[in-house]
């Protein structure tokens, strides 16, 4: 199975700059992202598409949009190990790690331009996994 990207370069919005890789437009551009997921569908890929909203002021407001594997019990294994000494490293490897294979390089950009962001995907992927937003506990 090649990459999407390299099948599809003409998908991709023109690049910005010298070097830059065009992958960095499939979290941005809508259009992209949907003939992505159909790709991914086609090949059989199940997984869930995350997106959040990067609100920095009035003047920037993005959303970016992902593709990411089920999270596996052994990758949560692994962020439970490392988040009590980094807690923003450990999530940020945790995202990484379910990340589909065709936008890890633009994730891992996207986390070190908006590190907390990290936190955000993480607990998204972490309700897949049975953490819950709400648990009650009662006194008998």
């Amino acid at each position: 199975m090649g990459n999407y990207w390299e099948e599809n370069k003409t998908a991709a919005a023109p690049s910005t700059g010298e070097g830059e890789k065009q992958v960095k437009a499939l979290s941005r551009d809508k259009e992209a992202f949907e003939d992505f997921i159909d790709h991914q569908r086609d090949k059989g890929m199940k997984g869930y598409i995350v997106s959040t909203n990067i609100a920095q002021d009035d003047d920037m407001d993005d959303t970016l949009s992902f593709l990411f594997r089920e999270p596996k019990p052994a990758s949560y294994d692994r962020y439970s190990k490392t988040a009590s000494t980094s807690p923003t490293k450990a999530m940020r490897t945790f995202v990484l790690d379910n990340i589909c294979d065709e936008q890890r390089d633009e994730l891992d950009e996207a986390l070190g331009k908006w590190p907390a962001m990290g936190i955000s995907l993480g607990e998204k992927l972490l309700y897949m996994l049975g953490l819950s937003k709400t648990t009650t506990v009662r006194k008998l």
